[in-house]
């Protein structure tokens, strides 16, 4: 893949991503602290397709920009946000390259599960200093799992209509 494409590749996604993460801010949370992910549906999908570092690169850009522009960026929200956002990707690239039997909703609930994780020792370490922060694991678990599982079915519905190797 050339420079040129690859730049123009990364910015659809990018942008993609970005458009996702506003329409869920938009929307209705949960929980205060929760979101769906719906931004991830686009890392998912190029994780699948074996762009492992378009989708870092993607995750990375949406972190920053989409905090840059809702404001979040000098604020512990977006250090919550990028190591969530760099651990998932990282874990649903080794699961999708080593563990060949997982679905695109197993790999999605994967990365949903270690990016709260790795929110909540963030919030250990930066924030609350206190070991009682881990009684939301339980919580945090099922949010992973209902999460991911979402994500993962819009992915799979992105996937049959979209292939991303055609693209480039």
């Amino acid at each position: 893949m050339n420079i040129s494409k690859t730049t123009v590749f990364l910015a659809i996604m990018t942008s993609f991503s970005l458009l996702l993460y506003f329409v869920e801010l938009m929307l209705p949370k949960p929980m205060p602290f929760m979101k769906l992910g719906l931004s991830n549906i686009i890392i998912v999908v190029m994780v699948m397709s074996s762009f492992y570092r378009e989708a870092i690169l993607v995750a990375i850009l949406k972190s920053l920009i989409g905090g840059f522009l809702s404001g979040i960026i000098f604020s512990p929200t977006i250090l919550l946000s990028f190591s969530g956002s760099i651990m998932s990707c990282l874990i649903m690239i080794f699961f999708c390259k080593y563990v060949k039997s997982l679905s695109v909703s197993g790999i999605s609930v994967s990365g949903a599960f270690f990016h709260l994780m790795t929110q909540l020792v963030v919030v250990r370490i930066l924030i609350i200093k206190t070991d009682q922060v881990f009684k939301l694991y339980p919580f945090l678990v099922l949010c992973a799992v209902l999460t991911g599982l979402i994500t993962g079915i819009l992915s799979k519905l992105f996937m049959k209509h979209i292939d991303l190797k055609r693209l480039i």
